[in-house]
């Protein structure tokens, strides 16, 4: 599980921290979820399953050439979706993502 803690919601802050836990079970993973939420440090975690979601732990040349093929790539919903998160995260640490 991936647990990514947020302290208040993603949208109010540039970045968020992720800590990526592998071999827990969903039962160990809520049991962390909640020691987290009772710790009195004003997290909120956000649980996320592996088996659904693919979290991607890339640097920045990586995420480059992933733009590069990309920006190459027929315009539909899903691609035009990881093209603007990859841009966005380059674009916020003032990089230009086309160079």
């Amino acid at each position: 599980m991936l647990i990514e803690m947020t302290g208040r919601s993603a949208d109010d802050q540039e970045f968020y921290w992720g800590i990526e836990i592998p071999g827990l079970t969903q039962r160990q993973a809520d049991e962390l979820l909640s020691i987290v939420r009772d710790s009195g440090m004003g997290l909120e975690p956000i649980l996320v399953n592996p088996a659904t979601f693919l979290t991607l732990h890339i640097d920045r040349a990586t995420a480059k050439a992933l733009m590069a093929g990309l920006i190459s790539a027929e315009p539909n919903p899903i691609v035009d979706g990881v093209r603007e998160s990859v841009d966005d995260w380059l674009d916020s640490a003032g990089e230009d993502s086309r160079s």
